[in-house]
């Protein structure tokens, strides 16, 4: 049976994995970290090796093995694993294929947002951008997007992930702000320090915590629904001149038979 090696350290590499593990050829992955083994679903055909592994340990794989090809999946920033995987196969005989991601056809200077919530974000600094509170509120913004993130995929992981994830931060810090393709609201490095602080100390919220933040926010915004009760308008004395007005539109009903000479004031 063909037999595969797949570095699989980007979401390409995963998403390769899980379309092979499908087929009637036998996948050996390698992942960096026990969270990158966590993501990928045990099946027939499918091992998960997790660990770094140094030039030579490769090279001792790669002939135990014997793997028909390897597929370097790994991250474009990781020049150094991708080198040492290429000098393995090269002394093992073992065909190499770099798999890339693709650029998507978007100018250098593109700005990447995660979905439209950034995208209004970006646009009102561009229209605001004079405003200090606008750039500090989307600073803001930008740090709780990540932060959420972080807790999302811990509290959706049946088990502590949290040095892991924590140590794969700090991989993607050090590829250095300037070679990501995006800004603050699309997950990138912006505060490790924070992120890996928030992460550590994370726990599960508890249930009740949870359904008090439900009912606080529905009471708030019914709240701010709520308009007050419009107070009725005073009605209005009638003015002089409309009294006598509607006297002299019935004359019949003057208490008086002769002519009556009335000086309104001028308006």
């Amino acid at each position: 049976m063909y037999k595969l090696c797949v570095f699989a350290g980007t979401t390409e590499g995963r998403e390769l994995v899980e379309l092979l593990a499908g087929q009637p050829v036998e996948v050996t992955a390698c992942v960096a970290t026990e969270y990158g083994e966590a993501l990928l679903e045990s099946r027939e055909g499918l091992t998960v090796s997790a660990g770094r592994l140094a030039e030579e340990e490769m090279e001792a794989l790669f002939c135990r093995e014997r793997f028909h090809m390897v597929v370097d999946a790994t991250h474009p920033y990781a020049e150094q694993v991708t080198e040492n995987i290429a000098r393995a196969c090269e002394r093992t005989g073992t065909e190499y294929l770099r798999l890339l991601r693709g650029s998507g056809g978007m100018p250098e200077d593109a700005v990447c947002v995660p979905d439209i919530a950034g995208a209004l974000a970006w646009l009102a600094v561009a229209v605001h951008w004079f405003n200090p509170l606008v750039w500090l509120a989307f600073r803001l913004a930008g740090k709780d997007m990540e932060m959420s993130c972080d807790e999302a995929v811990l509290r959706n992981m049946d088990r502590d992930v949290r040095a892991d994830y924590s140590a794969s931060l700090l991989r993607l810090s050090a590829g250095g702000r300037e070679k990501l393709p995006a800004g603050p609201l699309a997950f990138g490095d912006s505060d490790p320090k924070s992120r890996i602080k928030n992460v550590l100390s994370y726990k599960k919220p508890a249930l009740w915590v949870m359904a008090a933040a439900v009912v606080v926010v529905a009471v708030t915004c019914a709240a701010l629904a709520t308009n007050r009760a419009s107070q009725p308008a005073e009605e209005k004395d009638t003015p002089p001149a409309e009294v006598w007005l509607d006297y002299l539109s019935a004359p019949g009903e003057l208490p008086w038979d002769e002519t009556l000479e009335i000086q309104l004031p001028e308006f």
